[in-house]
């Protein structure tokens, strides 16, 4: 005798014991959708697993999680709020990572490097391979962060799910947050309840910060195409 098919409530139970936001109802419908193959819905553990993957593949809109999810709160980007706590835990998505340690003309030149298929490492020069097909993007854009960018100091651009942004940066290093090279433009993060907000940006402490991973190719492909020249313009070489 089969088990009885995993229920609504327990799979919301797995995702918000290990972090997740409140997934939307069309959402919900379409995990909880029978195989059409074969006519069943998959163990709990599969379709938590299949759920996760969505979340953190898909880009943060109304869409994604339930209407009832928390938001920041519109004038939050401001500068002249000088301080401001969060009053609930609320899921953002990485936009962007601005490497400020680093002056933007050596970030231009590094970038041409990879483009023209060589890198510097002190005296020596690299020989990068081939410019990757669509299949082994994922798998070079680590490689290419990794060689574009110093370990120094980052500002992230945050989006929430009404598509309100604001900056933020790292008091401490958070762990799994792994900037860089690791994280993805895409990257969900839970901000826990007390989270700081000090003039226009957040403040990312250990205990406050929840990296629930992921990333989205087609954001992260649309960043890495567009780096180079936001790093122009705001030379002023453009």
């Amino acid at each position: 005798m089969n088990p009885p098919p995993p229920t609504q409530a327990q799979l919301l139970a797995r995702l918000h014991a290990d972090g997740f936001p409140t997934p939307s109802p069309e959402f919900l419908l379409s995990i909880l959708t029978p195989n059409p193959t074969t006519g069943r819905i998959p163990p709990l553990q599969a379709l938590t697993a299949t759920a996760k993957h969505r979340i953190l593949s898909t880009p943060l809109t109304p869409t994604l999680l339930s209407p009832s999810t928390p938001f920041l709160p519109a004038t939050i980007s401001s500068p002249t709020t000088q301080s401001h706590l969060l009053t609930h835990d609320t899921p953002v998505q990485i936009l962007d990572i601005l490497d400020i340690s680093t002056p933007k003309w050596t970030q231009v030149t590094q970038l041409e490097d990879i483009r023209k298929g060589s890198s510097t490492s002190g005296r020596r020069v690299i020989q990068l391979p081939t410019p990757p097909s669509e299949d082994s993007t994922q798998q070079t854009q680590t490689q290419t962060q990794t060689q574009v960018r110093s370990r120094g100091t980052y500002k992230l651009q945050l989006v929430d799910v009404k598509g309100t942004q604001i900056s933020a940066f790292e008091l401490q290093p958070i762990p799994k947050l792994d900037v860089p090279p690791g994280m993805g433009i895409g990257c969900k993060v839970m901000l826990k309840k007390g989270t700081r907000v000090a003039r226009g940006v957040v403040l990312l402490e250990v205990g406050k910060t929840v990296v629930l991973g992921g990333r989205v190719e087609v954001l992260g492909k649309a960043w890495r195409e567009g780096l180079e020249g936001r790093l122009r313009e705001g030379l002023g070489d453009v």
